[in-house]
């Protein structure tokens, strides 16, 4: 999934950050890291990420590319 149908699917509240962390089998924590190491903040008072980054924004990144296999918290 590209980072900006994953956003916006968050922000649409289409998905959230539980059902990413499901579907890659990792933890809600690892799902915010990955999407805050992308240059994102969130913002609570309009409920959406925006990005704070130097460079442009990584929008047509793979997300699934980020989540490594062999990252996965210990049981």
């Amino acid at each position: 999934m590209l980072v900006k149908k994953m956003l916006n699917g968050i922000m649409m509240k289409e998905i959230t950050i539980k059902e990413l962390a499901d579907q890659y089998d990792v933890s809600t924590r690892t799902i915010q890291l990955k999407i805050k190491k992308l240059g994102y903040e969130w913002d609570s008072k309009e409920s959406i990420y925006r990005y704070v980054g130097e460079e442009s924004e990584p929008l047509d990144v793979d997300f699934s590319t980020l989540i490594s296999k062999n990252s996965k918290m210990p049981a």
